[in-house]
């Protein structure tokens, strides 16, 4: 079967979920209302689907495989454009957690001068304001000089996990997307040294978390723990790195953060970024009203925005 990714468009002003072929853009709920595998609900978005993941994925293969295995014309019923022509959201709009994992590449810790992990370190970034989708345009926060970007594979759990451990984690991941951890890093509050950096006053920044284009079944990523990453900025290559070079690996990641809370069906985890932030560079550079950023990572696609001030 070929792969196929899942996405969020707005049309017709109301988002809609797509199946995403190749270059070409097919209504999901259309393609699965005629396939016999049933209607879904108004409002229902991949939140949603991800609630009950183990039950929808088969449902959309049973629905995509007719079409794919036809010589021609097999999805073209349900084509709605190329993937240049719509407007994305957030393949994710409504995540219970967004949970990001903080210098997992020993080349972005050595950039920000960290010292190595003894253990996954974690924080919380909020979802309900950050999220924006490929192609949207973000407005630096005003007050910070010093914006930065991260390229992260997302993570998305596909089912409750809790303790789990490491031989089984993978079971719990229902596939993958791009995410751009935007940070203001001299943006943080003041405070007493035991309680460190405010996290959220540096990363919880209006639209800091641009995700997509699409959310890429786990099924269709043959080794998540091989995926190269590329950020560009205006076209210049920022940061290069590969998913092979993290400092815990997504399922110790699982497994630790498991033990912690429980994970929820969409629940994202960004995974960490590789060397070559903005912070790192010689001299360093930022983010600056006109910039236009593309972070590809292999076989789940591009995610595109513009910044301005």
């Amino acid at each position: 079967m070929h792969g196929f990714s899942i996405g969020t468009i707005f049309r017709d002003n109301s988002n809609t979920l797509v199946i995403v072929s190749g270059s070409t853009v097919f209504d999901l709920g259309k393609l699965l209302a005629t396939s016999g595998a049933g209607s879904l609900p108004s409002g229902f978005g991949l939140s949603e689907m991800l609630d009950g993941w183990a039950t929808w994925f088969p449902r959309i293969k049973h629905a995509v495989e007719p079409g794919e295995d036809q010589d021609s014309g097999g999805l073209d019923a349900y084509r709605i454009a190329d993937v240049s022509e719509v407007t994305w959201r957030a393949p994710i709009l409504k995540p219970r957690k967004l949970i990001c994992m903080g210098t997992n590449y020993a080349g972005h810790a050595t950039e920000v001068s960290s010292d190595p992990l003894k253990a996954p370190y974690s924080f919380i970034k909020s979802s309900s304001n950050t999220l924006r989708g490929s192609g949207a345009t973000i407005t630096l926060l005003d007050v910070a000089n010093m914006n930065d970007w991260e390229i992260e594979l997302a993570v998305v759990i596909g089912k409750a996990a809790r303790r789990v451990n490491v031989a089984r984690a993978m079971d719990y991941v229902a596939g993958y997307s791009i995410i751009n951890d935007v940070s203001a890093r001299d943006w943080v509050a003041s405070s007493p040294k035991f309680l460190g950096i405010d996290w959220v006053v540096g990363k919880s920044i209006d639209g800091y978390a641009p995700m997509g284009p699409t959310f890429t079944p786990a099924e269709f990523v043959a080794d998540p723990q091989n995926l190269n990453l590329e950020l560009t900025v205006n076209g210049k290559v920022m940061q290069r790195g590969n998913t092979s070079q993290m400092v815990f690996n997504i399922a110790q990641i699982i497994a630790h953060l498991s033990r912690i809370m429980t994970l929820e069906p969409g629940d994202i985890i960004a995974s960490g970024t590789p060397e070559g932030t903005g912070f790192g560079h010689k001299p360093q550079v930022f983010l600056k009203d006109g910039d236009i950023v593309h972070c590809t990572i292999d076989g789940l696609g591009t995610l595109e925005n513009k910044f301005v001030r």
